[in-house]
């Protein structure tokens, strides 16, 4: 498992990379019953739309790869969003 974060059974999560962004990710966001209810489905995707995305990915998430152990087949993308510091922690300092 390469750079596992979260492992389970049959697959596991690592940090989504700019490698990602090439094959088969590429190509999903090109296809239309893959992304017909998504927003990144609106419009044809090009591989430099596509870098300017991951460039511009807020700082407060984080994006994972969904990886099938054993293989290391890329089977998917999901993001965590708006990720705040734990607000208890940052007051027990004070």
């Amino acid at each position: 498992m390469h750079h596992a974060f979260l492992v389970g059974d049959k697959v596991y999560l690592r940090r989504f990379e700019e490698t990602d962004l090439h094959g088969d990710y590429f190509d999903w966001l090109n296809d239309y019953e893959v992304t017909r209810y998504l927003d990144s489905g609106t419009f044809p995707n090009s591989e430099q739309s596509v870098e300017q995305f991951f460039a511009s990915v807020n700082p407060k998430a984080v994006m994972f790869a969904i990886m099938v152990r054993g293989t290391e087949t890329y089977i998917g993308k999901t993001k965590i969003d708006n990720i705040s510091p734990d607000r208890e922690a940052s007051n027990e300092s004070n």
